[in-house]
């Protein structure tokens, strides 16, 4: 709805064109109600509705890039057990700021860019992610590890499969860590 506003005064391409910023875009409507005003007041309104537990799972599920599972998000927030979690991001799930997709492998969980970015932006004002992003490469790592010592055996087409589902968040948390341990940082955040 607020992306059709700007189409009174935008093409569709200089709206898609400017959807990199999309919360300054997408507001600017005067009708209705608040929440529904600004793309980050609705946002914001969904987000308020949560508990805390359910606020800490979804910024422990921003810090994946592309899709994880519950395993990984049970490892990377690390106060809760794997049954809660799975309660806590079925929760956020029903409530449309996570998407479930079933594969033969599993489901796997993913997140609206614009509901990351308003996570990333709320808990940059409380102190950040950085201890959910190096839980985040330490959980990579220690994944990596354990499928090395499958890659030169039987379990090689189980190992090249994870590394093609998880590339992304491989990328992600080396990335996170490599540009931690040159600031000097993390430390030995990985060999932990």
């Amino acid at each position: 709805e607020l992306a059709a506003a700007r189409m009174v005064s935008m093409t569709p391409t200089e709206v898609l064109a400017r959807l990199n910023d999309r919360f300054r875009l997408l507001s600017g409507s005067r009708r209705g109600l608040e929440r529904h005003q600004t793309l980050r007041q609705a946002v914001q309104w969904s987000y308020d509705l949560l508990s805390e537990d359910e606020q800490a799972v979804l910024a422990a599920c921003a810090v994946f890039a592309g899709g994880f599972d519950t395993v990984s998000v049970t490892a990377v927030h690390g106060g809760f057990d794997e049954y809660t979690v799975l309660d806590l991001v079925d929760s956020l799930v029903r409530k449309s700021l996570l998407t479930a997709t079933r594969t033969s492998g599993g489901t796997r969980f993913a997140m609206l860019e614009t509901i990351r970015q308003f996570v990333e932006d709320q808990h940059a004002t409380v102190g950040g992610l950085g201890e959910l992003r190096d839980g985040h490469a330490r959980h990579y790592a220690n994944q990596v590890v354990a499928r090395w010592k499958l890659w030169d055996g039987p379990g090689y087409d189980a190992a090249t499969e994870w590394v093609d589902v998880e590339f992304d968040n491989l990328r992600s948390g080396f990335r996170w860590a490599t540009d931690r341990n040159a600031s000097g940082s993390l430390g030995s955040t990985i060999q932990s």
